[in-house]
């Protein structure tokens, strides 16, 4: 026995004697990041310590942009495979950890209250998350696409979860191909002709169901009270779709594309908003009862000559009369407020357009590459028109406008 003693004494005295590097891996960056400090050592784990809240970065033309220059975010984020949150943190900044392809695992401490915008957003090796108790708060597209993600824990903390959270994580589908969580639909990756939404789903999330070929009904359950953006885009053979009484939020483009749910005419119309056409040109007569028109309707319709819009209509989308090169007039009726970007751009032929007083704002580019003879008679006075919020080139410089016109 004394000799094992020894033997143990010699052994810790040996340790002890030796360099910190040789016991832990060695730092090879650390920095400031807000009011937080972070570690990163040979072997990629990323320690971020500190007390408050990790700062946010933003979304740019050229990808996300952090705030905080001695960060550890674009030189270092492909050596980081796992990352240590200490105790003192209390959030996780929006693209905190966005793009770090080699992050395997996570470990986040109950200091922290809120999980950012695109947070983990495309971490494609990161395979499992335990999310601790007092997070109330995820953001949109946290985890998009950490498609490796298999084990995925959330605390009843949790009271919002933002859209697209968990989209795009197939390895968090169930066996009917299903990613649910708090009652959202995130995404579908099961490949049925007919789908019934399980019992219990209050939101399907934006492009859950987007350019499924194969779908041809899908039964959607009456808990469901709203349907995400681009939802169903491009669902070229559903049909017969029936809405719950319940459903009081329907996104953009939901069911743009749908061609199969087109009326007798061409118009897809759901709850009151266009979302389709693919009908044969000419002069159409868009339904009474459409309140708006969605995004790309009769986008680069070359055939369209002609439009009349219905009483109570209030909303023009971005792009919906894009590229309508034989239009030649339009009247858009009293009751419109809003005439997106881009919504009748390189209309080339466009020389007359009749705008309402209600108008409160002309999206960048609406009337862009239009006729150079462009005349505009608006309803309202000159003092009114000043006063209509136009984003760049909404209306062209050399267009003639004229006031006070019935």
């Amino acid at each position: 026995m004394k000799k094992i003693a020894l033997i143990l004494a010699v052994v810790l005295l040996l340790a002890a004697a030796l360099p910190v590097e040789a016991l832990a891996a060695k730092t090879v960056a650390f920095g400031d990041y807000g009011k937080l400090q972070w570690t990163l050592d040979a072997n990629g784990v990323l320690t971020v310590s500190g007390k408050g809240k990790m700062p946010d970065g933003k979304l740019s033309d050229d990808g996300p942009v952090w705030p905080v220059p001695g960060g550890w975010n674009k030189r270092w984020s492909d050596e980081i495979t796992k990352v240590v949150i200490k105790k003192g943190v209390t959030s996780i900044g929006a693209y905190a950890f966005y793009g770090c392809e080699s992050l395997e695992s996570v470990k986040i401490p109950k200091s922290v209250k809120s999980i950012g915008a695109e947070a983990f957003n495309d971490c494609i090796r990161l395979t499992s998350v335990k999310i601790p108790e007092g997070v109330t708060k995820i953001g949109d597209w946290a985890f998009y696409e950490c498609v490796a993600l298999k084990e995925l824990e959330l605390p009843a903390s949790v009271k919002s979860v933002g859209e697209g959270a968990f989209a795009a994580c197939v390895g968090l589908a169930d066996a009917d191909g299903f990613v649910i969580y708090k009652d959202i639909l995130f995404d579908y990756f099961g490949a049925g002709e007919n789908v019934a939404i399980p019992e219990g789903v209050t939101a399907v999330g934006p492009g859950v169901f987007s350019g499924c070929g194969s779908l041809r009904t899908v039964t959607i359950p009456e808990s469901v009270t709203s349907i995400g953006a681009d939802a169903f885009y491009k669902c070229e053979n559903l049909r017969g779709l029936v809405l719950p009484e319940g459903v009081k939020s329907v996104g953009e483009g939901a069911f743009g594309g749908c061609g199969g749910l087109a009326d007798a005419d061409g118009f897809v119309v759901v709850r009151g908003v266009l979302f389709h056409y693919c009908g044969p040109g000419g002069d159409a007569v868009i339904p009474e009862g459409v309140t708006r028109i969605g995004n790309d309707v009769f986008y680069n319709c070359k055939e369209l000559t002609g439009v009349t819009f219905p009483e109570g209509l209030t909303r023009i989308g971005e792009t919906a009369f894009w590229g309508c090169e034989r239009l030649t007039g339009v009247t858009i009726p009293e009751g419109v407020t809003h005439i997106g970007p881009d919504a009748f751009s390189r209309c080339c032929r466009l020389r007359s357009v009749t705008l309402p007083a209600s108008l409160k704002r002309i999206g960048e580019g609406a009337f862009w590459s239009c006729s150079s003879q462009l005349e505009i008679r608006y309803a309202g006075s000159k003092k009114q028109w000043k006063a209509v919020k136009r984003g760049e080139d909404a209306v062209p410089d050399d267009a003639k406008i004229h006031y006070n016109a019935k």
